[in-house]
């Protein structure tokens, strides 16, 4: 019969799949722990724990997270965006 049908649902799907909640889970864990897979999750770790920092930034950052020179250079750059934007 005309009418009869359901309207169709348009809305997305925005459910996780149990692997995909488990690799967010993962992450988030490791982000606060302090173990952190790229330069951006560490930037955002260094705005969030500016206070944790003891001494210069630079050797903390490579002993923290395990970086190289340029890698913890970049990090405070990312940081820096992070928390007052980009210069123009």
């Amino acid at each position: 019969m005309v009418g009869d049908e359901s309207p169709q649902d348009n809305r997305k799907n925005n459910s996780l799949t149990v692997s995909e909640t488990s690799k967010k889970v993962e992450a988030f864990q490791s982000f606060v722990n302090g173990s952190v897979s790229s330069i951006d999750d560490a930037a955002r770790w260094l705005v969030l724990n500016r206070s944790a920092v003891v001494g210069p930034v630079i050797p903390f950052l490579k002993e923290k997270f395990g970086l190289s020179n340029p890698e913890a250079v970049e990090v405070t750059k990312a940081a820096h965006v992070l928390q007052y934007g980009k210069a123009r």
